[in-house]
């Protein structure tokens, strides 16, 4: 990643369109950084109506408030023995059961099993660990014995406040196609979530961006795939590494991010990283809607554990910025600088054939004269091996 300035650049505007109303209440919410259990309605403020009966209600309503039609890549992988134990371990999690037995699987095996289910379901959060008992003559019957991060009111309260962001994400992307939709999720991630690890155990999981709009990479693609499953998107998290310089192979440290699938075809996104690179400006779309080829330029995975995503991105092309020629691009610009402050863009890889910056630049400079804006300062962010590039300007004081 590189970035280029000639002069500087003043703050962009924020995005407009149908997510203004997703981006109001959300950062209303937010901005208030409510701790995850503030109290809010829930089954302890129903009358008693008998142990049984509370916890059973506790568990329907706790069931309720997950996606009927979750995706669940995992779970699609695995044997019929192994989806029994699968299914088993999530009952006594719902329950929140303090031991139970599950069989199909040995104990290694549960352990794996346990990592596909929070890798499936992003609401996995409330279950912090669990030890196991077992016979070596049945080495497949295990008994389960759970810890819990939280009580199943508190889940229920947590539940209650990212099912209020799903829904008005929901409503926001009604009638909406695929791309669409995966833009509407990422722009009101990046919009609303601050990169952050020292907020305890909830920088880990969905509930941390979701709830106290914070949280680290793993909680941010978490947290994507938890408003995906609400508005019908097929999604999954990968688990890899990553470097903050393309090609830089030997600094790579541990990072999550998305496969997203678009009309039925899979693509790499990672929410975190576009969020990263739109602190200071318009929100930026480098990492969105990738290639297996254009991910690896900085990022590392195991390729057999995710769906193959052959398609190159089509992103720029949809949206009317991709320019294969210097007319192509002077129009672009042209466009752009009658209601904006910024383009970003996509080079066709034989647009140019020396230094695409300068090339920009020129082109750049030869645009705001054709429409009479003299004075311009400029600035440039460049993915180079992507040729994706966001140009920003302003008036010269």
């Amino acid at each position: 990643m590189t970035e280029s300035t000639m002069g500087g650049y003043a703050p962009c505007s924020p995005t407009q369109g149908r997510l203004t109303t997703v981006q109001a209440f959300s950062r209303a919410k937010f901005d208030a950084r409510a701790g995850l259990m503030r109290s809010t309605p829930g089954v302890e403020n129903q009358p008693r109506r008998g142990v049984a009966h509370t916890a059973r209600s506790a568990q329907d309503a706790i069931r309720s408030l997950m996606p009927a039609r979750q995706f669940r890549y995992e779970y699609e992988r695995l044997n019929p023995e192994e989806k029994g134990a699968y299914r088993s371990l999530l009952e006594g999690f719902l329950a929140f059961r303090p031991e139970f037995t599950v069989e199909g699987a040995d104990h290694s095996r549960l352990n794996d099993i346990l990592v596909m289910m929070r890798r499936d379901i992003p609401e996995m959060f409330w279950v912090k660990e669990f030890s196991m008992r077992y016979y070596a003559s049945k080495p497949k019957r295990v008994t389960v014995v759970p810890a819990y991060n939280m009580t199943q009111a508190e889940l229920l309260r947590v539940l209650r406040r990212m099912d209020e962001v799903a829904c008005r994400v929901q409503r926001a992307v009604f009638g909406m196609r695929d791309m669409q939709k995966a833009q509407v999720i990422h722009d009101f991630m990046v919009n609303n979530v601050t990169y952050d690890l020292d907020i305890g155990w909830s920088a880990y999981r969905a509930c941390g961006p979701l709830v106290g709009a914070r949280g680290g990479c793993a909680a941010i693609a978490m947290a994507y795939k938890y408003l995906a499953d609400h508005c019908g998107l097929r999604c999954q998290v990968v688990y890899g590494d990553a470097s903050d310089t393309p090609g830089d192979y030997d600094n790579m440290g541990g990072h999550a991010w998305n496969i997203i699938w678009v009309d039925g075809a899979p693509y790499q996104m990672d929410v975190t990283f576009d969020l990263t690179l739109s602190k200071k400006g318009p929100v930026r779309y480098d990492y969105f809607l990738l290639s297996d080829a254009e991910m690896a330029f900085d990022h590392e995975w195991s390729r057999s554990r995710y769906a193959p995503c052959s398609h190159p991105n089509t992103f720029f092309k949809n949206q009317g910025h991709y320019a294969e020629s210097r007319q192509e691009l002077l129009q672009m610009v042209k466009d752009a600088a009658k209601n904006s402050s910024y383009l970003q863009f996509k080079l066709a890889p034989h647009a140019c054939s020396g230094d695409e910056s300068e090339w920009i630049f020129d082109i750049a400079y030869d645009a705001f004269h054709q429409v009479k804006l003299y004075n311009m300062k400029m600035s440039l962010s460049s993915h180079d091996p992507l040729h994706v590039h966001t140009l920003r300007w302003s008036k010269a004081a």
